[in-house]
C-alpha cells in the first residue's frame, strides 16, 4: 500500500475493517509482457485511499478529499479557460 498514511491509521488500529467492508482508492496496475509477447499482469498497488465504504456509509479521508477538491478546481478552471478562448 502506497498511503503510508492510511496504512499507519490501521495499524494503529484508528480504522477497522469488517467482511464486507470496502476502499474507494487509485489502483496502480504493473503490467509486463511475457514470453509469449502477451501482456499479464505483475502487480497491483494503492497508491491513494479515497474512502472507505461501510454498507451505505462512506467516510472520505483527508486525501479523498483534497484529490475530489483539485479535481472539481481542474474542471472549473478548464470551463473558464474554454470560455475565455471562445470554446463554448
Amino acid at each position: 500500500m502506497g498511503d503510508g498514511a492510511y496504512r499507519d491509521m490501521v495499524h494503529r488500529g484508528e480504522v477497522t475493517f469488517k467482511h464486507g467492508d470496502k476502499i474507494k482508492c487509485v489502483l496502480n496496475v504493473e503490467r509486463k509482457v511475457d514470453a509469449v509477447g502477451e501482456e499479464v499482469v505483475a502487480g497491483r498497488s494503492v497508491s491513494v485511499v479515497r474512502a472507505k465504504i461501510e454498507g451505505d456509509k462512506i467516510s472520505e479521508t483527508a486525501k479523498g478529499r483534497k484529490r475530489t477538491y483539485d479535481e472539481q478546481n481542474a474542471k472549473h478552471l478548464q470551463l473558464q479557460l474554454g470560455l475565455a478562448d471562445g470554446f463554448d
